[in-house]
């Protein structure tokens, strides 16, 4: 039924809620939402108000209670929002548009307000916002079917005025930037999956792990200069790090310093690299910085080249200029 069928009434008290107007048509009003004024005799203060809808014949409970339901559909809207003092609405197509977007994207936006744009804010608390919206419209349809079951359950006139329809409306989000910020870095720490990944960061340089294995983990490792990597820290041998998109092993213990850094003292840490058997057929890869060991193989820009004698240390040199001291050319 269209609201437009639905009139508000400013009629006396004892009005009934069914009433047959007009026997030899006939004709019935329907009437609810009854609400007591109080005023001057002959005001539209003085008496009691309702909502009226007419029938050509007697209405059953189920048509009454399609009449409230229509009616409450059409007078029921969703509401916009209220983030930090401004009023913020997307229409359903919009919201999903932008949850999409928001989705993936990192760094600030800025959420379009109705009385102009919002402050910048992260990505995250945003899409919590819109989120917000779209729940806030889910629950309100929740609410209006819950109203259509109870309607629908009356067996009269007197049982539907009966139901509470403002019992139970969900209000419109009232948000704050700041508190959402604060929940969404609450949730990201009690998150299953970062805590065991930080138990990992935890635990990475005290288990045994292959080069290989350790390359595969390389991201779980501490950083140079950052927590777990911090300058001051006391290293021992095969403390593995982060730096310049390397995996490094330190191979003389001692204490970091911003200035020892691995592409500096070659003597204190060595590249993580993948297993290789040094053969020929499985050479290893050669880069600065690396050690060398009598009777291996290494190849560097193609070319192949077998250990004489071992270095004893990491070298800062390319092959080619250890050739005669270390190395010589496999042809």
């Amino acid at each position: 039924m269209n609201k437009n069928n639905v009139q508000l009434v400013h009629g006396t008290e004892g009005t009934a809620a069914l009433e047959c107007l007009d026997p030899a048509v006939p004709v019935y009003a329907f009437r609810w939402g009854f609400v007591a004024n109080h005023g001057d005799t002959g005001s539209a203060a003085f008496g009691t108000s309702y909502y009226e809808t007419l029938f050509a014949c007697e209405p059953s409970p189920l048509e009454m209670a399609a009449a409230i339901s229509g009616w409450l559909r059409d007078t029921t809207t969703p509401e916009a929002a209220q983030v930090d003092g401004h009023t913020v609405w997307y229409e359903s197509e919009e919201r999903a548009a932008l949850e999409s977007y928001l989705q993936n994207t990192e760094g600030k936006v800025r959420l379009r307000g109705l009385e102009g744009y919002l402050e910048p804010m992260d990505a995250a608390v945003a899409l919590r916002i819109v989120r917000e919206m779209s729940q806030y419209a889910v629950s309100l349809e929740a609410w209006l079917q819950e109203k259509d079951y109870a309607l629908a359950q009356c067996d009269g006139a007197d049982a539907l005025n009966a139901v509470d329809l403002a019992e139970g409306k969900p209000a419109a989000p009232s948000l704050s930037t700041a508190a959402i910020a604060q929940e969404l870095e609450a949730e990201k720490q009690n998150d299953p999956e970062r805590k065991a990944a930080r138990l990992a960061q935890l635990m990475v340089n005290k288990v045994q792990l292959t080069a290989t294995e350790a390359l595969e983990l390389q991201t779980l490792f501490p950083t140079w200069g950052a927590e777990g990597a911090e300058m001051g820290k006391s290293v021992d041998v095969g403390f593995r790090f982060q730096y310049g998109g390397k995996l490094y092993e330190v191979v003389l213990a001692h204490a970091l310093q911003a200035d020892w850094v691995p592409t500096a003292v070659p003597n204190l840490y060595k590249v993580v690299q993948e297993e290789h058997a040094g053969t020929q057929e499985d050479p290893i890869p050669w880069e600065q910085k690396m050690e060398l060991y009598e009777g291996k193989y290494y190849v560097q820009d193609s070319v192949l080249y077998h250990c004489t004698r071992s270095s004893g240390q990491a070298l800062a040199y390319d092959l080619a200029d250890l050739v005669g001291q270390y190395v010589e050319e496999v042809k």
